[in-house]
């Protein structure tokens, strides 16, 4: 499974944006407000899943099925951005481990 499959089941933009802004040279601002947009969006599904999951343990939920959906988007959205890190954690450490 690629990230950008992964990227579009958890509702996540701007993967194809990372590709282009990297070839344009503008790459260092756009990929930092990429990646906060995305970390504002997974804040924001992780605080909606939690306020779904207290009214669910309420009895104030109805659609179970929503919030399982969403729940997975979130954790599909999570994974994701882990793996970007880590990909970018080892980008850094390749770079470093370079000589001069």
């Amino acid at each position: 499974m690629s990230i950008e499959s992964i990227a579009r089941a958890a509702g996540i933009g701007g993967i194809q944006e990372l590709r282009l802004d990297a070839l344009t040279g503008s790459a260092q601002s756009n990929v930092y407000e990429t990646l906060t947009q995305n970390l504002e969006q997974l804040n924001t599904g992780m605080v909606d899943g939690q306020g779904a999951l207290r009214e669910l343990a309420q009895g104030d939920m109805d659609n179970l099925h929503q919030l399982i959906i969403g729940m997975e988007r979130t954790r599909l959205g999570f994974d994701l951005l882990m793996s970007v890190r880590n990909r970018l954690l080892e980008a850094y450490q390749e770079i470093m481990r370079m000589q001069v």
